[in-house]
This record gives structure tokens, sequence and C-alpha cells, in this order.
């Protein structure tokens, strides 16, 4: 990560980490993932019981996303960690 901020002039990067998968939050809560599979192809998709989980988690990447587009970080090089276990920032 400090290579790309490097090569990009010094300019400060921000990485969003975004787990699409299982979790347990802070609290010690298990999330379950959002993803299954179609019943006849075996193809990955959003289960039909998370989808409003993972609409949320969508939408907690966006609000990320504008945050960090309209306020510039402190440090050269910040990470966010979303929806993974054992980290202090999972919301």
């Amino acid at each position: 990560m400090m290579e790309h901020f490097q090569d990009a002039g010094r300019v400060p990067h921000v990485f969003i980490r975004f787990n699409p998968d299982a979790y347990t939050d802070a609290n010690g809560v298990k999330h379950k993932s959002c993803w299954g599979q179609t019943p006849k192809t075996c193809e990955p998709r959003v289960a039909p019981k998370q989808i409003k989980h993972w609409e949320d988690r969508l939408e907690k990447l966006r609000q990320q996303v504008r945050h960090w587009l309209d306020h510039l970080p402190d440090r050269e090089v910040t990470t966010l960690e979303l929806f993974y276990s054992a980290t202090s920032y999972n919301i």
C-alpha cells in the first residue's frame, strides 16, 4: 500500500477492505455470510434470506466512500476493514 502512495505522488490514500462473508462483530455477535448458491447450477448469489443484510452492508460501504471523497484523511495511508472479525472498525 505504501508503494501505491509513493507511486501516486504521495497523495493520501484510503483503502477500504470489504468482507462479503461471515464475521463476528466487536460485541461477539456472529453474522452469516450473505452468499448462497442457485439450486440448479450452484452458482454463487446473494441468499434470498440475506438480501436485506447485503443491502445494509453495501449502504455502509457507500457511506464510507462518500465520507472519504469529502474528507481528506489525516494519514498518508488509511485502511478500513468493513465486516471483518476481530477488528476495531466493524460497522
